[in-house]
């Protein structure tokens, strides 16, 4: 199976698949819907690392550190 690389990092294996996608577009929901966004940071910075931004383009645009998306991917 090919590696899927995001920036610098490599996305973990548990991550890839449809239903963990599925899983991070649910968590995003349920934390947009209830306007938290520190809930909301987190699944967005996994998948758009699994989309293909780097690691530094997802903190820029998220507004933290690239050491808290490189935890995030590395931690879901």
């Amino acid at each position: 199976m090919a590696q899927i690389w995001a920036g610098r990092r490599l996305v973990p294996a548990h991550l890839r698949g449809k239903r963990a996608r599925a899983k991070l577009l649910k968590a995003q929901a349920a934390a947009l819907a209830d306007n938290d966004l520190k809930a909301w940071r987190r699944p967005t910075a996994v998948l758009l690392c699994l989309d293909g931004r780097c690691v530094v383009q997802t903190a820029d645009q998220l507004g933290v550190h690239d050491s808290a998306v490189s935890k995030w991917v590395g931690d879901e």
